[in-house]
Protein backbone atom coordinates (compact mmCIF):
# COMPACT_ATOMS: atom_id res chain seq x y z
CA UNK A 1 0.00 0.00 0.00
CA UNK A 2 1.39 3.70 -1.02
CA UNK A 3 1.90 6.52 1.25
CA UNK A 4 -0.80 8.25 0.73
CA UNK A 5 -3.35 5.58 0.75
CA UNK A 6 -2.33 4.28 3.98
CA UNK A 7 -2.42 7.58 5.82
CA UNK A 8 -5.96 8.51 4.37
CA UNK A 9 -7.24 4.97 5.40
CA UNK A 10 -5.79 5.72 9.22
CA UNK A 11 -7.38 9.45 8.86
CA UNK A 12 -11.08 7.70 7.62
CA UNK A 13 -10.41 5.41 10.89
CA UNK A 14 -9.61 8.24 13.30
CA UNK A 15 -12.20 10.09 11.96
CA UNK A 16 -14.67 7.17 12.86
CA UNK A 17 -13.47 7.17 16.60
CA UNK A 18 -13.56 10.91 16.59
CA UNK A 19 -17.04 10.65 15.81
CA UNK A 20 -17.74 7.92 18.74
CA UNK A 21 -15.75 9.78 20.96
CA UNK A 22 -18.54 13.07 19.86
CA UNK A 23 -21.14 11.14 20.39
CA UNK A 24 -20.49 9.94 23.93
CA UNK A 25 -19.85 13.66 24.73
CA UNK A 26 -22.81 14.94 23.78
CA UNK A 27 -24.99 11.70 25.98
CA UNK A 28 -22.36 12.41 28.54
CA UNK A 29 -23.71 16.03 29.02
CA UNK A 30 -27.27 14.99 28.48
CA UNK A 31 -27.08 13.18 31.19
CA UNK A 32 -25.57 15.59 33.88
CA UNK A 33 -28.37 17.79 32.81
CA UNK A 34 -30.60 15.48 34.24
CA UNK A 35 -29.01 16.50 37.63
CA UNK A 36 -29.93 13.67 40.70
CA UNK A 37 -31.08 11.19 38.24
CA UNK A 38 -27.69 10.58 36.56
CA UNK A 39 -26.84 6.91 37.00
CA UNK A 40 -23.32 7.16 38.02
CA UNK A 41 -22.70 3.40 36.67
CA UNK A 42 -23.40 4.88 32.95
CA UNK A 43 -21.37 8.01 33.65
CA UNK A 44 -18.72 5.73 34.80
CA UNK A 45 -18.55 3.74 31.88
CA UNK A 46 -19.36 6.67 29.31
CA UNK A 47 -15.86 7.84 30.95
CA UNK A 48 -13.63 4.81 30.28
CA UNK A 49 -15.41 4.66 26.74
CA UNK A 50 -13.98 7.59 25.68
CA UNK A 51 -10.57 6.82 27.45
CA UNK A 52 -10.84 4.20 25.72
CA UNK A 53 -11.83 5.40 22.12
CA UNK A 54 -9.16 8.49 22.78
CA UNK A 55 -6.16 5.75 23.20
CA UNK A 56 -7.36 4.07 19.99
CA UNK A 57 -7.21 7.44 18.21
CA UNK A 58 -3.76 7.71 19.85
CA UNK A 59 -2.11 4.49 18.35
CA UNK A 60 -3.40 5.37 14.82
CA UNK A 61 -2.05 8.58 14.97
CA UNK A 62 1.35 6.99 15.59
CA UNK A 63 1.05 5.00 12.63
CA UNK A 64 1.36 7.57 10.42
CA UNK A 65 4.54 7.78 9.02
CA UNK A 66 6.62 10.40 10.12
CA UNK A 67 7.65 11.26 6.41
CA UNK A 68 4.23 11.93 5.61
CA UNK A 69 3.93 15.64 6.37
CA UNK A 70 7.12 16.58 3.90
CA UNK A 71 6.19 13.81 1.37
CA UNK A 72 2.60 15.77 1.07
CA UNK A 73 4.25 19.00 0.94
CA UNK A 74 6.42 17.68 -1.70
CA UNK A 75 3.00 16.56 -3.33
CA UNK A 76 1.26 19.57 -3.96
CA UNK A 77 4.01 21.83 -5.16
CA UNK A 78 4.80 19.11 -8.03
CA UNK A 79 0.82 19.65 -8.62
CA UNK A 80 0.81 23.34 -7.95
CA UNK A 81 4.07 24.32 -10.58
CA UNK A 82 2.31 21.15 -13.00
CA UNK A 83 -0.65 23.26 -13.13
CA UNK A 84 0.70 26.58 -13.04
CA UNK A 85 2.97 25.19 -15.87
CA UNK A 86 -0.21 24.13 -18.34
CA UNK A 87 -1.86 27.38 -17.59
CA UNK A 88 1.06 29.52 -19.02
CA UNK A 89 0.98 27.06 -21.77
CA UNK A 90 -2.24 28.05 -22.55
CA UNK A 91 -1.95 31.61 -22.16
CA UNK A 92 0.93 31.61 -24.40
CA UNK A 93 0.00 29.37 -27.02
CA UNK A 94 -3.73 31.12 -27.31
CA UNK A 95 -1.85 34.75 -27.11
CA UNK A 96 0.46 33.11 -30.15
CA UNK A 97 -2.30 31.58 -32.62
CA UNK A 98 -5.03 34.38 -31.29
CA UNK A 99 -3.78 37.30 -33.39
CA UNK A 100 -3.38 35.32 -36.17
CA UNK A 101 -6.62 33.78 -36.42
CA UNK A 102 -7.83 37.78 -35.64
CA UNK A 103 -5.93 39.17 -38.58
CA UNK A 104 -7.03 36.09 -40.83
CA UNK A 105 -10.50 37.11 -39.98
CA UNK A 106 -9.75 40.88 -40.99
CA UNK A 107 -8.36 40.47 -44.31
CA UNK A 108 -10.81 37.64 -45.22
CA UNK A 109 -13.80 40.54 -44.46
CA UNK A 110 -12.02 43.07 -46.02
CA UNK A 111 -13.92 42.88 -49.33
CA UNK A 112 -17.54 43.20 -47.27
CA UNK A 113 -15.57 46.34 -45.53
CA UNK A 114 -14.84 47.66 -49.65
CA UNK A 115 -18.87 46.78 -50.74
CA UNK A 116 -19.41 49.36 -47.60
CA UNK A 117 -17.57 52.56 -48.79
CA UNK A 118 -21.06 53.50 -50.57
CA UNK A 119 -23.32 52.91 -47.60
CA UNK A 120 -20.70 54.85 -45.36
CA UNK A 121 -20.45 57.75 -47.68
CA UNK A 122 -24.44 58.34 -48.16
CA UNK A 123 -24.60 59.28 -44.51
CA UNK A 124 -23.25 62.38 -45.13
CA UNK A 125 -26.32 63.15 -47.22
CA UNK A 126 -28.86 61.54 -44.73
CA UNK A 127 -27.70 63.33 -42.19
CA UNK A 128 -28.16 66.59 -44.64
CA UNK A 129 -31.41 66.41 -45.75
CA UNK A 130 -33.60 63.68 -43.49
CA UNK A 131 -34.99 64.32 -40.35
CA UNK A 132 -32.88 63.04 -37.15
CA UNK A 133 -35.65 60.42 -36.27
CA UNK A 134 -35.05 59.24 -40.22
CA UNK A 135 -31.03 59.72 -40.46
CA UNK A 136 -30.53 57.86 -36.98
CA UNK A 137 -32.84 54.59 -38.37
CA UNK A 138 -30.88 54.67 -41.77
CA UNK A 139 -27.63 55.14 -39.80
CA UNK A 140 -28.20 52.30 -37.36
CA UNK A 141 -28.92 50.15 -40.14
CA UNK A 142 -25.60 50.85 -41.29
CA UNK A 143 -24.27 50.74 -37.94
CA UNK A 144 -25.90 46.87 -37.71
CA UNK A 145 -23.53 46.22 -40.86
CA UNK A 146 -20.05 47.53 -39.55
CA UNK A 147 -20.58 45.42 -36.63
CA UNK A 148 -20.83 41.86 -38.50
CA UNK A 149 -17.29 42.83 -40.10
CA UNK A 150 -14.57 41.95 -38.26
CA UNK A 151 -11.65 44.32 -37.14
CA UNK A 152 -14.51 47.65 -38.10
CA UNK A 153 -15.23 48.70 -34.86
CA UNK A 154 -13.21 51.91 -34.93
CA UNK A 155 -15.46 53.18 -37.78
CA UNK A 156 -18.23 51.97 -36.03
CA UNK A 157 -17.95 53.93 -33.24
CA UNK A 158 -17.47 57.16 -34.88
CA UNK A 159 -20.48 56.26 -36.92
CA UNK A 160 -22.36 55.25 -33.89
CA UNK A 161 -21.08 58.89 -32.49
CA UNK A 162 -22.56 60.50 -35.53
CA UNK A 163 -26.07 58.83 -35.19
CA UNK A 164 -25.81 59.81 -31.50
CA UNK A 165 -25.51 63.19 -31.97
CA UNK A 166 -28.95 63.75 -33.71
CA UNK A 167 -30.36 62.29 -30.53
CA UNK A 168 -32.66 64.16 -28.53
CA UNK A 169 -34.27 67.20 -28.12
CA UNK A 170 -31.56 69.04 -29.61
CA UNK A 171 -30.03 67.09 -32.79
CA UNK A 172 -26.70 68.43 -33.72
CA UNK A 173 -25.73 67.77 -37.28
CA UNK A 174 -22.86 69.75 -37.25
CA UNK A 175 -21.26 67.44 -34.59
CA UNK A 176 -22.54 64.85 -36.49
CA UNK A 177 -20.98 65.55 -39.92
CA UNK A 178 -17.50 65.89 -37.53
CA UNK A 179 -17.93 62.14 -36.60
CA UNK A 180 -18.53 60.78 -39.51
CA UNK A 181 -15.99 62.71 -41.09
CA UNK A 182 -13.76 60.88 -38.18
CA UNK A 183 -15.10 57.69 -39.04
CA UNK A 184 -14.42 58.14 -43.15
CA UNK A 185 -10.98 58.78 -42.04
CA UNK A 186 -10.73 55.79 -39.94
CA UNK A 187 -12.38 54.15 -43.07
CA UNK A 188 -10.00 55.09 -45.58
CA UNK A 189 -6.85 54.14 -43.50
CA UNK A 190 -8.15 50.98 -43.02
CA UNK A 191 -8.57 50.74 -46.68
CA UNK A 192 -5.33 51.16 -47.58
CA UNK A 193 -3.23 48.45 -45.07
CA UNK A 194 -6.13 45.87 -45.64
CA UNK A 195 -5.77 46.25 -49.32
CA UNK A 196 -2.41 45.88 -49.18
CA UNK A 197 -2.51 43.03 -46.79
CA UNK A 198 -4.89 40.74 -48.24
CA UNK A 199 -2.50 41.43 -51.66
CA UNK A 200 0.78 40.50 -50.42
CA UNK A 201 -0.02 38.56 -46.98
CA UNK A 202 -3.11 36.92 -47.13
CA UNK A 203 -1.96 33.51 -48.86
CA UNK A 204 1.06 33.04 -46.70
CA UNK A 205 -0.97 33.73 -43.48
CA UNK A 206 -3.60 30.99 -44.43
CA UNK A 207 -0.57 28.54 -44.97
CA UNK A 208 0.99 29.95 -41.63
CA UNK A 209 -2.63 29.47 -39.63
CA UNK A 210 -3.40 25.74 -41.24
CA UNK A 211 -0.01 25.05 -40.08
CA UNK A 212 -0.64 25.82 -36.28
CA UNK A 213 -4.29 25.67 -36.29
CA UNK A 214 -3.78 21.41 -35.14
CA UNK A 215 -0.85 22.29 -32.98
CA UNK A 216 -1.37 25.84 -30.70
CA UNK A 217 -4.43 26.67 -32.16
CA UNK A 218 -6.56 23.46 -31.59
CA UNK A 219 -7.89 25.15 -28.10
CA UNK A 220 -9.33 28.37 -30.41
CA UNK A 221 -11.19 26.25 -32.59
CA UNK A 222 -14.88 26.45 -33.20
CA UNK A 223 -15.26 22.24 -33.03
CA UNK A 224 -12.56 19.28 -33.53
CA UNK A 225 -12.38 17.41 -36.59
CA UNK A 226 -13.98 13.75 -36.62
CA UNK A 227 -10.19 12.04 -36.04
CA UNK A 228 -9.71 14.91 -33.33
CA UNK A 229 -12.69 13.77 -31.38
CA UNK A 230 -11.89 10.18 -31.58
CA UNK A 231 -8.76 11.39 -30.04
CA UNK A 232 -9.92 13.33 -27.17
CA UNK A 233 -12.80 11.25 -26.43
CA UNK A 234 -10.53 7.83 -26.35
CA UNK A 235 -8.55 10.62 -23.61
CA UNK A 236 -11.32 11.30 -22.11
CA UNK A 237 -13.08 8.05 -21.24
CA UNK A 238 -9.81 6.34 -20.43
CA UNK A 239 -9.75 5.70 -15.99
CA UNK A 240 -7.91 8.68 -14.34
CA UNK A 241 -7.02 8.12 -10.95
CA UNK A 242 -7.61 11.07 -8.94
CA UNK A 243 -7.44 9.95 -5.48
CA UNK A 244 -4.00 11.43 -4.87
CA UNK A 245 -5.78 14.82 -4.70
CA UNK A 246 -7.91 13.66 -1.70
Amino acid sequence: EDLHHLVRRIEFEVRKIEYDIHELKQRKMRLERNGNSVDALIMKQIGESIETFQGMKDELEKKIPSQWLSEREKFEKLSKDSRSARQKYRRNSDSAYEPLSQLSAILLQTPMLINMENQLKSIKSVIEEEQPDSAMKRIKEIESSLGSIAGASPIKSKISKARRALKGKNPNSEKALKQWQNGMTIYFQEMEWRQRALKELHEPLANYELLLRDSIGLRLQKKLNLDQAKAVSVCKSSHEDISLFF
